[in-house]
């Protein structure tokens, strides 16, 4: 998901993300150990990122704009997990929440001597330097400068090469991090403000949709458990009824409820598929009639033309 936030704007976009997709798949399938380590990063990035969102709703003024999930495309792509914009700069953050040690050496990055095959601290270089050459343009007041962020409380950081250009903020340095970026705010505060023509050039410049996304094999999807699962428990073995369904763990949910859940379960799974519904009753397994489908999908769905 991205987000878009100042005074004048507030827009949230929807889209199947890697993080989605291997959400669904953990549910239906057996994760390879790839996916497997591909889930776990992305969720401990997602839990890092909300951290971080708490502290800048937080500490937000009404001028400031955030994004979310970014990918600008400018004469090549700048990514990068969180973007902040205020009167003094933007920042851009790279941030992920590690259980452990985290250190880097040489250019290799590991968590408790597990090697990884990404350098979040390299990233968060790569993407300022990208940024700082495409931005003054429309910021030239602005001053641009990256962060790789580690916010979990559980999380030490040993880093062995030098870093230029970019802050390391772990989680006790969080708060005080975020009370500058205020306080320097303040010192700017009768430089110009965001203005449409910003919005708009970011308007312009953003993908719109995630990038490298993750798509389900054909022998993959073959692999899928079908049918509803307990939105609880995750369980397979549920009693459909009406005007509910219910699992062994005690869940009720209404039948109504868990048919559109299945539904969002499948787009997210193909996501780059148009929606058959040949194909999303094989899905429920045939638990639904079609008619019952076609009733949910025109209540609760629009068409795309």
């Amino acid at each position: 998901m991205r987000k878009i936030y100042n005074e004048r704007h507030m827009e949230i976009e929807e889209y199947a993300t890697t993080l989605d997709v291997l959400r669904e798949l953990d549910k239906r399938t057996e994760l390879n150990e790839e996916f497997i380590k591909e889930l776990e990063h992305l969720e401990a990035k997602e839990k890092g990122i909300n951290k971080v969102l708490k502290l800048i709703n937080y500490y937000a003024k009404a001028h400031w704009l955030y994004m979310t999930d970014l990918a600008l495309d400018y004469y090549g792509t700048v990514t990068c997990d969180l973007l902040l914009v205020t009167s003094a700069g933007i920042y851009l953050f790279e941030i992920n929440d590690y259980e452990g040690t985290f250190t880097v050496k040489n250019n290799q990055c590991s968590i408790d001597d597990r090697k990884l095959n990404y350098n979040p601290i390299e990233d968060a270089h790569k993407m300022t330097s990208q940024l700082s050459n495409i931005a003054p343009t429309y910021f030239s007041t602005l001053n641009i400068q990256g962060a790789a962020i580690f916010p979990g409380l559980n999380n030490e950081v040993i880093v062995s090469d030098d870093v230029k250009e970019v802050q390391i903020v772990i989680s006790d340095q969080l708060d005080n991090y975020f009370k500058k970026i205020v306080k320097k705010d303040k010192e700017h505060q009768n430089c110009p403000k965001i203005t449409p023509e910003h919005l708009n050039w970011f308007e312009q410049i953003d993908y719109h949709f995630p990038i490298n996304q993750t798509q389900v094999s054909a022998e993959a999807d073959k692999q899928l458990r079908k049918g509803i699962l307990c939105c609880h428990c995750g369980n397979f073995n549920v009693n459909i009824d009406v005007p509910y369904i219910s699992c062994g763990c005690g869940m009720h949910e209404p039948l109504e409820k868990a048919i559109v859940r299945t539904i969002c379960e499948y787009g997210v799974l193909n996501n780059d598929k148009l929606l058959e519904v040949s194909s999303l009753l094989d899905f429920f397994d045939y638990q639904i009639s079609e008619d019952t489908l076609y009733k949910y999908l025109d209540k609760h769905f629009t068409p795309m033309v």
